[in-house]
């Protein structure tokens, strides 16, 4: 008797919280517009072909510069970014900054890690290509952000002239289990871990195993030059995951490594090297476009 309360226990704790932590936890709520000195912001509701409607802020820039595509982690919304953004627009880069859906201002109710993100990111392009026509664009990804603009590279191929992704992981499934690793006690993560993969083919939506950045990250073509950035001892995403993501897109790519020991974004480990190796990241890309063009 007492073994199957256990049983039962274990099963019904497993099922709350792989439910809580794969569906919206908060309500929709305002994303009021930041206020960057002499910077003019609009308010953007994009729609995404599986029909949610994401929450965006859009900064005109100048014309001659590549549109950057802001995204963010899990948990996070575009607010969390506002010191990238800043550093953008006081640059004079075209801005779209989304919130994904399931957080902040957009809609949406399941959170699978930007496998459906990928919809989001494809939305806020089909922005860019409206409102600065034949500028480049590039993605600025971070974490669950990163992986949702690997998943959308797919569909997206050249339309996108560049990605500078953040702390992308490998695959979900490794994921979870760095993520309990760091949150929980020895054998307690992996007591979650089995109840967490016990309930994920019935509570969600999609196969977990599909959700692979390393596996998609190599449908980037060849002439899309690929930067990734991570911290040397990021605990949740660490070294040797991100470069296995790296690994697929190596022929046209860079690895950078910052030092942080966090999965916190690199901005806060290293301000002023994060400030000039994103600058000097879109002027390249930027020359790369235009000898390209020629």
């Amino acid at each position: 008797m007492l073994a199957l309360c256990v049983l039962f226990g274990w099963l019904t704790s497993s099922a709350i919280v792989t439910w809580r932590l794969t569906h919206r936890d908060s309500p929709r709520e305002i994303e009021p517009l930041p206020t960057i000195p002499d910077a003019k912001v609009e308010d953007l509701q994009l729609r995404t072909t599986d029909g949610e409607t994401i929450g965006a802020w859009l900064f005109r820039g100048e014309s001659d510069n590549p549109c950057v595509i802001v995204t963010h982690g899990r948990g996070s919304t575009r607010r969390h970014r506002l010191k990238e953004i800043t550093i953008l627009v006081n640059s004079g880069y075209p801005v779209i900054a989304l919130t994904h859906r399931a957080l902040g201002d957009s809609t949406g109710e399941i959170d699978d890690a930007g496998w459906t993100g990928r919809h989001d990111v494809i939305a806020a392009v089909q922005c860019a290509e409206r409102e600065f026509p034949g500028q480049p664009i590039v993605i600025l990804g971070q974490s669950m952000g990163s992986a949702a603009a690997i998943f959308a590279a797919r569909d997206l191929q050249e339309r996108v002239s560049g990605y500078i992704l953040e702390q992308p992981y490998n695959d979900l499934d490794t994921a979870v289990w760095r993520r309990l690793q760091h949150y929980l006690p020895p054998f307690f993560d992996s007591i979650a871990y089995w109840g967490m993969n016990f309930w994920a083919p019935v509570l969600l939506p999609f196969d977990i195993d599909d959700v692979s950045p390393e596996q998609f990250a190599e449908m980037i073509p060849d002439s899309v030059p690929v930067v990734i950035l991570c911290g040397s001892d990021d605990p949740q995403c660490p070294l040797s995951d991100v470069e296995q993501v790296f690994a697929r897109v190596e022929s046209h790519g860079e690895l950078i490594v910052f030092e942080a020991d966090s999965h916190a974004p690199l901005i806060d480990s290293s301000p002023t090297q994060y400030r000039s190796t994103l600058l000097t990241l879109l002027h390249q890309m930027d020359d790369s476009q235009h000898r390209d063009g020629q």
